[in-house]
């Protein structure tokens, strides 16, 4: 009895494809999911809070300023990890409390 390995390469190969497509969707779908707090000052120019979170993602309304500003970028912060940048800001001599004050400072 004569065994065949090409089909069983390409069944392979096959299945490893799909596994790869289910973990890019499950990374997207996990990215869509992910809560965002911010832990810059509140701005004047946009409804941005100080402490807002949002679960989803970056809400469309700050989109553009997410995308522009690396500042206000640095200081949206993923739920997961807001208790260290929390701490950092209390620091005055963090980067983060150096972003924080920057933005407080132009009002962005």
């Amino acid at each position: 009895m004569e065994v065949t390995t090409g089909t069983n390469e390409s069944t392979s190969k096959a299945k490893a494809k799909t596994v790869a497509a289910k973990a890019q969707e499950v990374e997207l779908q996990t990215e869509k999911k992910q809560s965002f707090v911010y832990l810059g000052p509140s701005l004047k120019t946009l409804p941005l809070r100080q402490g807002a979170t949002y679960v989803g993602g970056i809400p469309k309304q700050f989109q553009e300023i997410y995308d522009t500003n690396a500042d206000v970028r640095f200081l949206f912060v993923n739920l997961m990890d807001s208790v260290e940048v929390r701490l950092a800001l209390r620091d005055p001599g963090s980067e983060h409390t150096a972003v924080f004050n920057q933005i407080k400072a132009s009002g962005v």
